[in-house]
């Protein structure tokens, strides 16, 4: 897959899909960059609709709803001009500590 590299990752933001190196921002090819962001080498962040879809395909009302519920801990998402962005890392480790409360409750 081709993908662009844009120099300073703390002077672009997001749009698509995008990881964020020591190097710069890779975009996948097709993705635009949009406006500044804070600097967070090597995290890999999904669009709010990347994230639904990793959930078979959640309402955006559902995932407002576990943001918003403390008790579940999922990620907050980064905000940028109105659109979320969630780390990557951030939901893996959410469906680490998910899957290790199933386990222990059965």
């Amino acid at each position: 897959m081709k993908q662009n590299v844009i120099g300073n990752p703390a002077a672009v933001a997001l749009h698509g899909f995008a990881q964020l190196t020591d190097t710069g921002l890779m975009l996948q090819h097709g993705a635009k960059p949009m406006l500044d962001v804070a600097e967070r080498p090597g995290r890999t962040f999904l669009t709010a609709n990347q994230v639904k879809l990793r959930y078979g395909g959640i309402s955006d009302m559902t995932l407002t709803r576990w943001c918003r519920d403390p008790a579940l801990k999922f990620p907050q998402p980064v905000k940028i001009n109105r659109r979320k962005f969630f780390a990557l890392d951030e939901l893996e480790e959410c469906d680490r500590r998910r899957a290790e409360a199933t386990h222990k409750a059965k």
